[in-house]
């Protein structure tokens, strides 16, 4: 379990990975994490990370993806019908 704070609000959550990295061999990869209530493990974000190799052969940030699906940040326009399929 983890804790952030911000000025106004602390959210208490736990980190989780659904599933394995997928690893598309060219040099790019995919990473999913999901923020969850600790206590009754409703969805507060979905995190995608895309990664690609550099000349060193680490993996490096290309893009992120949040999604939010705490109260406070209703989902924008199509969010709720990628929730529906994705979460």
């Amino acid at each position: 379990t983890t804790t952030t704070t911000t000025t106004t609000t602390t959210t208490t959550y736990t980190l989780y990975f659904p599933g394995d990295v997928v690893d598309y061999h060219d040099g790019t990869c995919w990473v999913e994490s999901q923020l969850r209530h600790p206590i009754n493990g409703k969805l507060l974000v979905i995190l995608g990370w895309s990664l690609v190799l550099d000349e060193h052969g680490a993996w490096c940030i290309d893009r992120l993806d949040w999604q939010d699906f705490r109260d406070e940040f209703r989902p924008g326009i199509g969010r709720e019908e990628w929730m529906r399929i994705c979460g």
